[in-house]
């Protein structure tokens, strides 16, 4: 995917920060927090809605239009401990 943009917090929770920390090689989320981050740009994904089990933002679906403002963009906070990969 080549966009770039803000997350909306509508449809977003714990659940939901968890799976973009896991994305990003952290082990767990500690913090998802919704509104007043005060983004710019484009907000990529509203209304998220991921099945139980999927390994990525990407395999979720949100509609392509939005009704948020950068006032509802989330944040996380992730644990600081890396995911250790098997070879």
């Amino acid at each position: 995917c080549d966009l770039w943009g803000t997350i909306c917090d509508d449809g977003w929770d714990e659940k939901s920060g968890r799976l973009v920390c896991n994305m990003l090689g952290y082990i767990d989320v500690m913090r998802h927090l919704r509104r007043g981050w005060g983004g710019t740009g484009k907000i990529a994904v509203s209304d998220l809605k991921c099945k139980n089990n999927v390994d990525s933002l990407f395999d979720c679906s949100w509609p392509e239009t939005n009704q948020c403002t950068h006032s509802e963009d989330v944040g996380i906070v992730c644990d600081k401990t890396k995911v250790k990969l098997l070879h």
